[in-house]
C-alpha cells in the first residue's frame, strides 16, 4: 500500500512538471515573438540579464558575438531570402 501511493505521487509530480514545462515553452514562444517584432527588445534584454548578474567580481560575462552583428546577419538572410523568391 505504501509503494502504490509513493508511485501515486510520483505520477502526480511528473504531470505537474510536466504541464509546468508546456506553459514555459508557451511563455517563451510569446516572448520571443515580441522580442522578433521589437528591434532593440532583444539588445535591451540582453543589457537586462547582465545587469542582473550584479557586480560581483566572480561574475565573468563574454559576449561572443555583438547583438548588432547578429541582427545584420538576419537582415541579411531575410534579404536573400526575398531574392529567391522573386
Amino acid at each position: 500500500m505504501s509503494r502504490q501511493a509513493s508511485a501515486e505521487r510520483e505520477k502526480r509530480a511528473t504531470i505537474t512538471k510536466a504541464e509546468g514545462d508546456k506553459l514555459a515553452a508557451v511563455n517563451l514562444a510569446e516572448a520571443a515573438k515580441t522580442m522578433a517584432a521589437s528591434p532593440g527588445a532583444m539588445q535591451l534584454r540582453t543589457l537586462q540579464t547582465i545587469d542582473g548578474l550584479g557586480p560581483s567580481p566572480s561574475n565573468t560575462v563574454v559576449l561572443a558575438v555583438p547583438v548588432d552583428i547578429l541582427e545584420a546577419a538576419r537582415g541579411f538572410a531575410a534579404k536573400l531570402a526575398e531574392k529567391k523568391q522573386e
